[in-house]
């Protein structure tokens, strides 16, 4: 089921998402601000889930999400005249051990709307921080540098979804890690 029906919907998702999980001050949220945030490496909305690339910043990452999910829910559910639950199950976490598998998986999400077809061309999907790391948009919510370094700079991650474009969804799959239930 799609969670994101509109453009505002994905601006809503990354207005609690600045707020809940980098504990950004915000009015417009009309919750108290979280304390001790996590850094977003990299972050892509599709329209019925997404995928974010964090570094905790406290063990409260299971109630941050928590509280992502209710607010963003409760809005959109309030939206659209609807009641229940948005999100199906617990979120899911994987941990990345190397700096590899973290510039493969950053780069297999943002990647992520070529494969479902949602793209002509790897990096045309607005909702994803891949505009920020080729330097196409000036976004506050990514922290970039830990991945660009990995790959070289902007150029060098230019180059690497290139490859990822020319090869197509198979090339970057296979680096990925196992998945496992947080909670």
């Amino acid at each position: 089921m799609p969670v994101f029906l509109e453009a505002s919907d994905y601006a809503s998702f990354l207005l609690r998402l600045h707020h809940f999980l980098r504990g950004s001050a915000d009015h417009r949220i009309g919750t108290v601000r979280p304390k001790g945030g996590a850094l977003v490496l990299a972050y892509c909305l599709m329209p019925n889930h997404y995928h974010l690339i964090l570094i905790p910043g406290t063990d409260r990452l299971s109630h941050q999400m928590q509280m992502l999910s209710i607010s963003y829910t409760k809005s959109f559910n309030r939206k659209y005249g609807r009641v229940g639950p948005l999100f199906q199950g617990q979120f899911r976490a994987v941990a990345v051990s190397t700096p590899e598998q973290l510039l493969s998986l950053t780069a297999y999400i943002h990647a992520n709307p070529f494969g479902a077809g949602l793209e002509k061309s790897v990096g045309e999907w607005p909702y994803s921080s891949h505009p920020e790391y080729v330097g196409a948009r000036d976004g506050t919510l990514p922290s970039r540098e830990l991945v660009l370094s990995l790959a070289g700079g902007p150029d060098g991650y230019r180059s690497l979804m290139a490859a990822y474009d020319s090869r197509g969804a198979g090339y970057i799959r296979p680096l990925l890690l196992e998945e496992r239930d947080e909670g």
